[in-house]
């Protein structure tokens, strides 16, 4: 299933914040009579300031193995899931469609800047 606008987040609905952000503060919440942030960061061998800003909000794009010590350091293992049945012959076609228009728009892009150093 296509998602709105570019090529570079077919497949990923864009909004503020990563979701998974909030399932691992609703996590953190369960265990929060057991942990305080710091005791968080030290199990999970992060920095404390990394799991204040993860657990704050602040961080918007957390990395993937910051999920994964965080986790590990609740008790939790992620699984992938598969929740939907892809047509990846339909699928194909959609992206190198966006593709080809999101090449086109950066060629577009970059003549433009292009022609305003010239001038």
């Amino acid at each position: 299933m296509a998602r709105n606008g570019t090529w570079g987040s077919r497949r990923y609905n864009s909004i503020e914040s990563d979701p998974e952000t909030d399932r691992l503060r609703e996590a953190f919440q369960k265990e929060n009579k057991i942990f305080r942030n710091s005791e968080l960061a030290v199990i999970a061998g992060l920095h404390g300031g990394t799991v204040n800003n993860l657990l704050g909000g602040k961080t918007k794009r957390p990395q993937h193995a910051t999920y994964m010590k965080a986790y590990a350091a609740l008790g939790i293992e992620l699984q992938p899931v598969k929740v939907e049945k892809i047509n990846y012959e339909t699928e194909l076609v959609e992206a190198r469609a966006q593709f080809k228009e999101h090449r086109a728009a950066l060629k577009k892009k970059r003549d433009a800047a292009k022609n305003r150093r010239r001038k």
